[in-house]
């Protein structure tokens, strides 16, 4: 049970950190 939950923690901070990625190109893009 703990080990489930911890996948899925991980898993939402990879895709926020995988979102916060494409949003810090988008701005650079928007700067140029």
């Amino acid at each position: 049970e703990l080990n489930l939950a911890y996948a899925e923690a991980r898993f939402r901070l990879s895709r926020l950190f995988y979102l916060k990625r494409e949003l810090l190109i988008q701005a650079d893009a928007l700067l140029e």
